[in-house]
């Protein structure tokens, strides 16, 4: 069986130095990543596609898009950097797309955050994005907006993922959800991605704000726990 897919995150909240990680790329000579743009507006986008477009990276197999990106955005990293899969947040979340997808529905994936989609809503597009952060927090603290997502695990296709740290001094779903979990403060932070092994996708997106040279490290002990690379 081939081995799935590691990919750093470049990720743009707000402890992400989004512009300085795109330097580090250049630095480490990374040529394939996953981007988070849901921390910038459209002119911020322009930014960054332009940074990437004179950077060592040729390949974003996975793009969480922000809820206003134009069709036009998703043709262009589709053509300029090969991006396979496109997750969105449930249509009932806070930040609902506001545009309309249907030629991409079918590579488009669904994420459960503090709302998780439904079965009728993922009959419209590819299939799920689990975030297991946000998956092992709801289990962990038995979030009653959880109790019909569990089934769909198995129903619908997982076609990417988000792996980030799941602190375990969180006290509750609400609290977890409304802190910055991307930053990982220890490898511990990912004990928890055992529990999932059977439901991890051939893309696995780090959604950390660590910089890459961390982010490396972080990687390089995940394949030993997923995919057995010593």
């Amino acid at each position: 069986m081939e081995n799935k897919k590691i990919l750093l995150g470049l990720t743009t909240t707000r402890n992400s130095d989004w512009r300085g990680k795109v330097e580090e790329a250049k630095r480490y000579n990374i040529s394939e990543l996953s981007l988070f743009l849901t921390g910038l507006n459209p002119n911020e986008r322009q930014e960054i596609y332009q940074l990437l477009e004179n950077s060592p990276v040729t390949s974003i197999p996975h793009v969480h898009l922000r809820s206003d990106m134009e069709i036009g955005e998703l043709e262009y990293l589709t053509n300029r950097f090969r991006t396979q899969a496109f997750n969105i947040h449930s249509r009932y979340s806070t930040y609902p797309s506001i545009k309309d997808y249907s030629n991409f529905m079918s590579r488009i994936y669904v994420e459960n955050a503090s709302v998780a989609p439904t079965a009728e809503e993922l009959a419209d597009y590819g299939g799920l994005c689990v975030d297991f952060s946000h998956l092992e927090a709801a289990r962990a603290h038995q979030f009653k907006g959880y109790e019909d997502f569990w089934p769909l695990l198995d129903q619908y296709p997982i076609g990417c993922c988000h792996l980030s740290p799941f602190p375990k001094a969180n006290t509750s779903f609400e609290a977890f959800m409304a802190s910055d979990w991307h930053w990982v403060d220890s490898l511990n932070d990912f004990d928890y991605v055992t529990k999932y092994l059977d439901y991890l996708p051939e893309l696995i997106s780090l959604e950390v704000a660590n910089p890459f040279e961390e982010q490396l490290l972080i990687k390089e002990n995940l394949n030993k726990v997923i995919n057995k690379l010593v």
